[in-house]
């Protein structure tokens, strides 16, 4: 080989050398014998399963429960200081001149034989019946002063005034009470009304406290635990050691589902989340004793327990107000339906269970309507 050709030959060797270390450099110098792998196309990503109705429901409850229980919160005071007003109203229709209302009374208590509330439903004289009215606590007390109406008839409506009860119609019922038999009924709307109207309150709590344990008293149980707001009916609860040792002690399982629930409630409104939900869900999980009897009427033992459950469900909505309890609401709300898949071909209430029980058809229906409430939520997702 000539000079030249061997200048040549070595330039072109090192423009090869420069392009093997350019390759090495990508290559981060495979070792010999080894050949480098070739990188699989990508495989394209699977789809994400659409989200399920519970799932969506989910999203929108708890982006929208908090405006909706402001809402329903408002709605209920609305309806409270309706009635007011159509009190006042009626007062000032019925009671424009007293004389004359008074003796329309005494015409209707001797059309029923000398007493009123005689008559089925209590009759026209209810309409007298305002506890924000002083009018009406004076036409009554003339009455009870004349026999023509049995003081015992006007306690159950007088417990129900608590702090809107007019200041006229006091005398009458400490006059009332104090009269009533020891352990009658009319006794125990005596004590009870005393207590919600600001009245010896000392003397009258480890009474009605004695009615709420003994006789399963929801009402003298609520009366313990809540005040009542005079402008907006909000129960207010009542702080004190004394009241959360008895809802802790009254929400224990031996006690009546209507007690239990009022604890429930009561723990709600001081954020002891745990107790409450605890309730809940064990309220829920009781059987129907109609589950078990299709043809026959709702038992006794039903009714009681489904007041407590649809309280219960009520609170758990727009009280309690977190996944977990949603999740409770949504599956009831599907209980007929599961029945129906798990008994082809039969007709509902035939198997027992909820579809069997009217108590349990009402519950799953309440169900329905809180879950049908969430998905009009303006939430994330439609």
């Amino acid at each position: 080989m000539t000079r030249r050709g061997a200048i040549l030959c070595a330039m072109v060797m090192g423009a090869c050398l420069l392009m093997g270390d350019a390759a090495d450099g990508q290559l981060r110098a495979v070792p010999k014998g080894r050949i480098p792998a070739v990188a699989e196309p990508a495989k394209p990503q699977a789809e994400q399963p659409a989200p399920s109705r519970y799932d969506r429901l989910l999203v929108k409850y708890l982006a929208g429960i908090d405006e909706a229980a402001r809402l329903n919160e408002q709605q209920r005071i609305g309806m409270y200081r309706w009635h007011l007003e159509r009190w006042r109203r009626t007062e000032q229709e019925l009671f424009q001149d007293e004389s004359a209302a008074l003796d329309k009374l005494r015409a209707l208590a001797k059309a029923q034989g000398g007493k009123l509330f005689r008559s089925e439903g209590g009759g026209e004289e209810l309409r007298y019946l305002i506890s924000t009215s002083a009018a009406s606590a004076r036409v009554f007390t003339a009455l009870c002063r004349e026999n023509l109406v049995d003081g015992e008839e006007l306690l159950p409506f007088l417990r129900g005034g608590g702090p809107i009860l007019d200041r006229a119609w006091i005398p009458l019922l400490q006059n009332l009470a104090g009269a009533a038999r020891k352990r009658t009924d009319a006794w125990r709307y005596g004590v009870e009304a005393l207590y919600r109207a600001g009245l010896a309150r000392e003397e009258c709590r480890p009474l009605l406290t004695e009615i709420a344990e003994r006789d399963s008293d929801v009402k003298a149980l609520h009366a313990l635990l809540f005040d009542s707001d005079p402008e907006t009916g909000r129960p207010v609860p009542v702080i004190s050691l004394s009241n959360l040792m008895l809802a802790k002690k009254l929400s224990a399982k031996e006690f009546s589902p209507e007690v239990r629930v009022v604890c429930a409630s009561y723990a709600a409104a001081l954020r002891d989340y745990d107790l409450a939900q605890s309730v809940c869900k064990d309220l829920l999980s009781q059987r129907y004793k109609g589950f078990d009897e299709p043809k026959a009427p709702p038992p006794a033992e039903d009714r009681p327990l489904f007041r407590a459950r649809n309280t219960a469900l009520y609170l758990m909505f727009y009280q309690l107000k977190n996944e977990r309890m949603f999740k409770l609401i949504y599956y009831r709300s599907l209980e007929l339906q599961k029945e129906q898949n798990d008994h082809p071909g039969k007709a509902p209430g035939t198997w027992g269970g909820f579809s069997a029980s009217v108590t349990g058809q009402a519950e799953v229906n309440i169900a329905q309507s809180l879950v049908d409430e969430a998905a009009k939520f303006q939430g994330e997702s439609q």
